[in-house]
């Protein structure tokens, strides 16, 4: 696997509106990096729920506007979710507390990537 970069992207513990800000900043930040030409595997813990089937809640979703963007960085870097293309009809959940369950822990990787799952 030559041309690879390995990006980790953390932003635990960026709930507030203040850091909410903070945390659109490093998305931002992060699609100039995507930018490289390289292929790319991005893993971390986002904070981010970007679609409905990835929570279960009492509250109903609404996308947020860095759920938004988040989405918008990965289209336009060509980066698909890694979870969801190797389990496209199962749902997990990455952070559990007495009232929701999510997915907000994951790993994207360049289309030109190849994954092999045993």
């Amino acid at each position: 696997m030559s041309n690879i970069k390995i990006i980790t992207f953390n932003v635990r513990g960026l709930q507030s509106d203040k850091s909410r800000k903070r945390k659109i900043q490093l998305l931002k930040k992060l699609k100039y990096l995507l930018e490289t030409g390289f292929n790319i595997i991005l893993c971390g813990d986002f904070n981010i729920v970007t679609e409905a089937t990835d929570r279960i809640s009492k509250v109903e979703f609404r996308e947020l506007r860095e759920s938004k963007l988040l989405v918008k960085v990965c289209k336009e870097a060509a980066l698909r979710d890694l979870y969801r293309h190797l389990h496209p009809h199962t749902v997990h959940y990455t952070r559990f507390d007495s009232l929701t369950k999510t997915r907000i822990d994951r790993f994207y990787i360049s289309h030109n990537v190849q994954v092999k799952s045993e």
